[in-house]
């Protein structure tokens, strides 16, 4: 008889503690699910702000790369106009001159301004290697391009106010004057031409266009989708432990990789500005 109360005092006694037990474990874990739930709710609101910011910058970066390409191209169209209508103009009232008089003559570069791409733009990161290095160079290449129109300005001024002094000083003949006035403009056609209208101009505008179909497609499938896409692939793979980072030979193939992908419409974008491709 004792030995029987002996036992169920045992069993009692041991459901007693496992429900002690059970008891603080549904403290524990309640307290537990009260801080995850808590650590979630932070997580997933951080990680929406982020995914906002991101395509807010993507929005910002896409809004300023459609605007240089809008700027570059009437830059360009302000210098073929002022190229083919002013000084052919100056070079033919050169011609038909009196052979006996001298010329002078008062014209003024085109009113525009390049506008640069603005550090902002290259401080933002939009997750694509590619995409980057492209705005990188867009921003190197907008910054060359100001003080090059600067230039340009600046040279057709001190060409026509040379003259003038010239002329006034009566430093030439008449015929002299005029043969180095049009030699002087001849090559500043020229050069302002093949340097500013059809190589600067054209390869910004190319690499703007480039940037911004890239955009396009980044927003259009996310960063995720683009990295599995376009990522360089290492040839080099291992099994546990990794595969090798990609060289620099291999990040060079593959953005050369994204750049055939893009160029049917980077060129017929170009095509429809009345450019041909570089």
């Amino acid at each position: 008889m004792h030995i029987v109360w002996f036992v169920l005092r045992g069993i009692a006694s041991v459901f007693a503690s496992v429900g002690n037990f059970l008891f603080r474990w549904q403290d524990f874990a309640g307290a537990m699910v009260g801080a995850l739930a808590a650590f979630l709710i932070w997580f997933i609101d951080k990680h929406h702000t982020k995914k906002n910011a991101y395509k807010e910058n993507l929005n910002f970066v896409e809004k300023v790369i459609i605007d240089r390409i809008n700027n570059a191209y009437e830059a360009r169209v302000s210098v073929l106009v002022f190229l083919d209508d002013k000084i052919q103009k100056i070079l033919r009232d050169i011609d038909s001159s009196p052979p006996e008089q001298h010329f002078v003559s008062q014209a003024f570069f085109p009113l525009f301004s390049m506008r640069s791409i603005g550090p902002e733009i290259h401080k933002i990161s939009t997750g694509s290697g590619y995409v980057d290095s492209k705005i990188d160079r867009a921003f190197s290449i907008s910054d060359d391009l100001v003080r090059i129109v600067d230039d340009s300005r600046r040279q057709f001024e001190s060409t026509l106010e040379l003259n003038q002094t010239l002329v006034l000083g009566k430093y030439n003949t008449a015929a002299a004057e005029k043969a180095s006035l049009r030699a002087c403009l001849v090559e500043y056609e020229h050069v302002t031409r093949r340097d500013l209208a059809e190589r600067n101009l054209l390869t910004y505008l190319r690499v703007l266009i480039q940037t911004q179909v890239a955009i396009t497609e980044l927003k259009r499938i996310g960063i995720r989708k683009w990295r599995k896409k376009f990522s360089p692939k290492s040839p080099t793979r291992f099994l546990w432990w990794g595969r090798k980072e990609p060289s620099s030979l291999d990040i060079e193939l593959n953005w050369e990789r994204i750049e055939k992908c893009f160029e049917e419409e980077v060129n017929m974008q170009m095509a429809r500005m009345n450019m041909s491709p570089l």
